[in-house]
Parts: C-alpha cells; structure tokens; sequence
C-alpha cells in the first residue's frame, strides 16, 4: 500500500504505482471493480511476449451483470471516444478477441517497460481520456490495443463521482481533455486545423443542449406538471375529486394539484418528504380508500408485473374512476436513429418497454379500455439533436436535419416517443 501525501488524481496514482511495481507487467485496476478469478491469467496469457501490446478484459456492470460496461474504445475522427458495447445485453457478440483503438481505463494491462517508455499517463489529465492519450501515443510507438473476452471485471461505475452537483465539472473536464487528446496526438497540422474548429462547434451546441437540460429538470416539470393537471380536469365531470399519484418522486405534481384545489396524494419509495407524500413500496401499496383518478406517469416501466399492478389499481379506483397511464414508447423512428442511445435506455431500472401497442394490450387485459389521449409532443422534445451530439458530432448534424420531419410525423401519430392513455374500467362501459 502506497500513501501520497498530496491528491495525485488517478493518473498521478497510477503513475507512482508503476514506479513502485516490481513486477514486468502492470494491471491498472479501478477502485469499484470485482475480478473474475481467471480474469488476470487470461489477461497475462494474451500479453507474454508481446511487449507493445495493451490489454482490457471484457467489462459488465457489477449491479446488471448481464449488460456490458464496454469492451474496448474507438476513437473518432473528431476526437470522440466511444466505449464499444456500453449498455448492451451480453449475448456473446463481442466474444472473440478483437483490435480497438484504445483500452478503457477500468481496467489495463501492459508491460512496465513500455509504459515506462511512454512516460506514463499524462497527469495534466487528472482523470478522463488518460486512458485514450496513453493508448493513442502507444500506438503511435508500435504498440496494439486489444480485449480478451474470456477474462471478465465486474464494475460498479462512477463510484468517485456520486455527486450530482459536480457533473457540470465533469463534462467540462471531459470536454477540455478530449480537445488536448486531439492536440496531442493529431501527427497531421492540416488535419488538426480542420478538426479543432469542429471539436469546439461540437463542444458549444453540447453547452447549449446542457443548458436545456438543466432547465428541463427544473422549470420544464413544472410546466408539463400544470399542462397534465389542465388536460386531467377536461377529462373529469366531477369537482373536487381526490387523486392518488403512484410513482410521485419528488412531489411536484401532487403539490401542484393540491395548489390547484385537488384533493391529491402520492406514494412512492423513496418520496421527497411532503406533506401530501407517502413512503410506500409502488409495488406492495394497499389502500381500503378509493379514488377517483389514479395517475402512473413513468411508472409502469419500473414494475415487475405491470398486468397485476393495473388489477390491484382497479380495486381502489371508484367505478367510475379515471386510470392515467403515461409511459415512454419503442418501436418509432427516434429509436431506430439514436438506438441504444435512445433515452428510454437510458434509465437502468426500466425492466419492460413498450410499443403503443402493448400499453392498449394492457390496459384491455387489465379491466381497463382507453376513453382519450394526452398531448405529449413536448416532452423529449430535443433527443434527436441532443443524443445525437453526445454520440458524435456527425450524429448531432444528422440530428438537426431530421429533427422537424420526425415531429411532423410524431404530431400525426407515427413516431410517437411517448403516450398519455386515459382509461377507466371496463365494467362501467358495460
């Protein structure tokens, strides 16, 4: 155990590492990681007597260990790193040894020796694309960058990086060490001074779609919050009524409606503490009270049987309740473009997706038919342009261009991202 005296950052830790290894090759490991017992065997054998080679095992998330973390990294012409395989199931495509551009820093093996020679990872980096500037300037000394699927880490992922509050910080620091990769490792100056004015273009439209972002996380909910609570009474013949919001997270929605003169409450798991909230498991909540609206915004999603929980709905909704379901949909044009990119995959507690289709399927097998529909087009308005930038700048152009046809299409009902049903029981239709 080596103790610094000063913050070394992870590329200043490793370095010094590797100046106290005694051993000819070096295995840089990340703190959140568990190792397959055959993981470094595997690895040792794919390096031994090939002195300039760099090597990963095949990386899974250690909370879904049937999803990839990645398996090696390509490297754009722009000066993107891509993990290859991020958030794929593991079906065995990526089984068989293959050449990337670079190796992820979660994991690396290589001989002392030659990362000596490279004089180690640059530690004006700190942390993020060291692993693509040692990996580029070994390449560009002979050396090969490549995975071993048959070794396997488990990682846990972000674990030095918990805080929400510092994200601003990281993407800043992503983005300044992506432009020094391109600086330092570009060999051609005619290409360096047509990319580096792209790199930057790149960088400032992915400022401006982190502005969005940061605004649709706080003024933006509350504007679709109160379009959700007009459109609701439209729907009801009623007034007062009492609501229940399950899923209600942070409250908003539940306080909205109480402003507004609706007798609401909300459950969930973990509720942001208000006076109208409930700690309840969604999937374990019981009620001998019945409601006149029941709402599930992003909720169905998340549940391990969706069929049943509609069924234990229907039993404390008034007979002539309302149900409202609101769920992110597949099977459209903005999936098949951004694919596994597309922000219905982004949130790893998802356990089910849906087409339109199977949200009608499921209201009908639940006791429930479907009297109207919401208007939605607002939320996730901009993915196609902002995904498409974190992907690549190339995918963001592409995005821009076919921003405006896919919402014509989503406004006449055939590239719908998202669907708001209300329905009620089945019985007072009979």
């Amino acid at each position: 155990m080596i103790r610094s005296t000063k913050q070394r950052y992870f590329t200043g830790g490793n370095n010094d590492a590797a100046t106290y290894a005694t051993g000819d090759i070096l295995f840089f490991l990340n703190n959140d990681t568990i190792v397959d017992q055959h993981c470094i065997s595997h690895l040792v054998k794919e390096i031994t007597n090939k002195p300039y080679r760099l090597v990963q095992p095949k990386i899974l998330w250690k909370n879904n260990k049937q999803r990839i973390d990645n398996v090696g990294g390509r490297y754009s012409w722009l000066g993107y790193g891509h993990a290859v395989g991020r958030d794929e199931i593991d079906r065995g495509q990526y089984d068989q040894p293959a050449e990337y551009d670079y190796v992820n820093g979660t994991a690396i093996m290589m001989h002392k020796k030659f990362f000596l020679s490279l004089r180690g990872f640059d530690e004006t980096f700190h942390y993020f694309y060291e692993d693509v500037d040692v990996c580029l300037r070994a390449r560009n000394n002979g050396g090969s960058c490549f995975s071993v699927p048959n070794a396997v880490v488990y990682h846990e992922g972000s674990k030095t990086f918990k805080n929400i509050g510092i994200q601003p910080f990281i993407r800043r620091t992503i983005r300044e060490n992506r432009i020094k990769t391109m600086v330092k490792n570009e060999p051609s100056n005619i290409q360096l001074t047509i990319k580096y004015p792209l790199l930057q273009l790149s960088h400032l439209l992915l400022s401006l779609t982190d502005t969005f972002i940061h605004n649709h996380s706080t003024i933006i909910p509350t504007l679709i919050n109160k379009h959700r609570i007009g459109e609701l009474k439209s729907h009801m013949y009623k007034w007062p009524f009492s609501l229940l919001d399950v899923g209600c997270g942070s409250g908003r929605y539940v306080q909205l409606a109480q402003d507004s003169g609706i007798n609401a409450t909300g459950i969930d798991k973990i509720p942001q503490h208000t006076p109208y909230t409930k700690q309840v498991s969604v999937e374990k909540f019981s009620s001998e009270k019945k409601y006149d609206v029941i709402t599930l915004y992003h909720v169905i999603e998340h549940i391990t049987s969706p069929e049943e929980m509609l069924r234990k709905i229907k039993t404390i909704l008034e007979p002539d309740g309302l149900l409202v379901i609101e769920v992110p949909l597949v099977g459209n044009l903005t999936e098949r473009f951004l694919q596994r990119n597309y922000f219905a995959y982004y949130d790893k507690t998802h356990k089910h997706f849906f087409s339109k289709h199977d949200v009608l399927e499921l209201c009908n097998s639940s006791g429930f038919y479907v009297i109207g529909r919401g208007f939605t087009l607002y939320a996730f308005p901009l993915t196609v342009i902002t995904t498409g930038f974190r992907i690549g700048f190339l995918k963001g152009i592409t995005g821009i261009m076919i921003f405006l046809p896919l919402k014509i299409l989503t406004m006449v009902g055939y590239n719908e991202e998202i669907v708001r049903f209300y329905v009620r029981p089945t019985s007072r239709k009979m």
